[in-house]
């Protein structure tokens, strides 16, 4: 009986066996069988009372089963209470509070009675323009959120303070492409975004594009490689800057020093001048001869429109193999071999970067002028013969202003793994034609 609910199980010496009212209420024992029976209120009910036990505790009630026995537990509901809630503060209007179980909404419900002894979560939530301070009247409470228990009338106070709105601006800069991500900003396609005084907000820059890579950011308060952190303690703009190519070139020293360039001197000018007319006609002459392949081959498509099918497939098959076995003699003729890259070495200069450093051959075997395009490859496995299937970094062509053959030339990698060993090797292509030089030994570096 009762306004409430709840369950009795029964236990024989500690065996179980038997009922579990709710749905089994009655059962046959022994003669002389002593029964302990325990009661379990449901939430929001107590455990009122026991008749016809032998011996009672505030939850179980025991039996000796000597005849046929009725025993009573009386299950209660708790007595309602009621929780209220208030605002306050300089953000009052805006402020908002919810409750789990639900009944407050505050805002609009501020209100509700729950049955005696009920665990109520409080969360609040302030909207742009105000922050939460704090709730009083709580049990306990941590950050956003207060625990009650309604035991009696429980009153709660919630405060919320106005404050100023900053904005915060994020542009892209450079050669490459890159998207920039933090808390409300997706910059691609959401640069702008507004937030509260004092917020503390970290930026992410991440290249978006074979070949591209993160350089530098502008505007920051603290950056940490590709990470800017920045204190909106007024409106403020950041930029980051991308750059084409996985690889940066660093800048080198000495006479003449351009990024790429080593300490060493430069040419004299006559033997430069020389130089990079000899590669100028070369230039030209591949050119031209390219040019004539491709008007040979379109001379000759006239040919392919004639004919039963399978004759003009056959044609134009035969075409095609002209026009590459063209190509192909045009860059023997006009296109050098260069030399090896020697020298590589590699160290960690962070936890997601490591220099290389190599000297330039010649694209002419040993002699000038210095190759300036480079295939620099990338691996996590070790690097074997014709670079197996390292990942080719700069989008295939790493660029150097060198000025002269066996310079020693910088780049740097980025965006790497941190504590994770890779494998480079690096080779020199023609300045003209697409033709490679030998391979560089491999290098191992782990970085920090």
């Amino acid at each position: 009986p009762g306004t409430g609910t709840g369950t009795v199980t029964a236990d024989v010496n500690g065996a179980g066996n038997g009922l579990t009212c709710g749905a089994d209420c009655a059962e046959t024992y022994a003669d002389g069988t002593s029964v302990t029976l325990t009661g379990t209120p449901s939430a929001n009910s107590t455990l009122s009372s026991w008749q016809g036990c032998d011996r009672t505790t505030a939850t179980t009630c025991t039996v000796r089963i000597n005849a046929a026995r009725d025993v009573l537990a009386t299950f209660n509901l708790r007595p309602s209470q009621t929780l209220s809630v208030a605002k306050i503060g300089s953000a009052a209007d805006a402020g908002g509070v919810t409750s789990s179980p639900t009944g407050i909404n505050c805002g609009a419900d501020c209100t509700e009675d729950y049955p005696g002894g009920t665990t109520v979560v409080l969360s609040a939530s302030a909207p742009l323009g105000s922050v939460f301070s704090g709730f009083t009247g709580c049990d306990r409470s941590a950050s956003t959120t207060c625990t009650v228990s309604v035991s009696a009338l429980s009153h709660i106070t919630a405060t919320f303070t106005a404050v100023p709105v900053r904005q915060l601006t994020v542009s892209r800069d450079g050669t490459g492409a890159g998207r920039v991500t933090g808390q409300g900003i997706n910059c691609g396609t959401d640069c702008t975004e507004p937030y509260n005084d004092g917020t503390s907000v970290v930026l992410i820059a991440r290249p978006s594009a074979p070949g591209s890579m993160f350089a530098t950011w502008t505007g920051c308060d603290s950056v940490t490689t590709n990470t800017c952190a920045v204190a909106m303690a007024g409106d403020r703009r950041i930029s980051a800057t991308f750059t084409q190519g996985h690889a940066l070139p660093t800048a080198g020293s000495g006479s003449g020093a351009a990024p790429g360039t080593g300490a060493q001197s430069a040419p004299a000018a006559g033997t430069l001048d020389a130089t990079l007319a000899s590669e100028a006609r070369r230039a030209v002459a591949l050119r031209g001869c390219l040019t004539a392949v491709a008007r040979d081959a379109r001379r000759e498509s006239t040919h392919t429109r004639h004919g039963s099918a399978r004759e003009r497939a056959k044609a134009k098959r035969h075409l095609a193999r002209h026009a590459s076995s063209g190509r192909r003699r045009c860059l023997r003729l006009h296109g050098r071999t260069p030399g090896p890259v020697t020298r590589l070495q590699a160290r960690a200069i962070g936890k997601t970067q490591i220099e290389l450093d190599f000297n330039a051959p010649g694209t002419d075997g040993k002699g000038p002028p210095p190759a300036r395009t480079y295939l620099v490859r990338e691996s996590r496995r070790p690097i074997r013969s014709d670079f197996g299937r390292a990942q080719t970094l700069c989008g295939g062509a790493c660029r150097f202003t060198v000025t002269r053959v066996g310079a020693r030339v910088s780049l740097r990698v980025t965006d790497l793994r941190a504590r994770t060993t890779y494998y480079f090797a690096v080779a020199a292509r023609d300045n003209v034609s697409a033709h490679r030089g030998p391979s560089s030994k491999a290098v191992k570096q782990t970085t920090r």
